[in-house]
């Protein structure tokens, strides 16, 4: 008998199965995790955020936005020009003024706002998007 035979066969199988757990979550660790897209929307944000900005009816802008489009377009040079608000890499001024708007308007949640315009959650409550305090 070997000595790993003898050491196996003198524990109980509760603490074989803990042991072959314990193994499994080992070897998990190392295991790179493979990351599938969540979002599966046509638009990505900014591509929504352009299509609004775009829209020539301006009913469809005021439901969105939550107000006249020049209102808009004044806050967002406002907040351009007291450096209160800047593009970012990739999202527009535009874009996170439409995000905040979305999420104080409608009382979205982080998780909502994130699916709805295709960002992470750390991209939603990060500084970037103008959207937290």
């Amino acid at each position: 008998m070997s000595l790993q035979s003898a050491f196996y066969s003198s524990q109980s199988d509760d603490e074989e199965l803990l042991l072959l757990l314990g193994g499994i979550y080992e070897a998990s660790l190392f295991v790179p995790l493979i990351r599938e897209p969540f979002n599966i929307s046509t638009l990505t944000g900014e591509e929504w955020t352009r299509e609004i900005l775009s829209c020539d009816n301006p009913r469809v802008f005021r439901e969105e936005m939550r107000m006249e489009r020049e209102v808009f377009d004044a806050l967002c040079c406002s907040l351009r020009v007291k450096n209160l608000l800047r593009d970012s890499r990739y999202i527009t001024v535009e874009h996170q003024l439409h995000m905040f708007l979305s999420i104080v308007t409608n009382s979205a949640s982080t998780r909502t706002t994130a699916s709805r315009f295709q960002h992470s959650s750390e991209t939603v409550n990060s500084g970037d998007t103008g959207s937290s305090c």
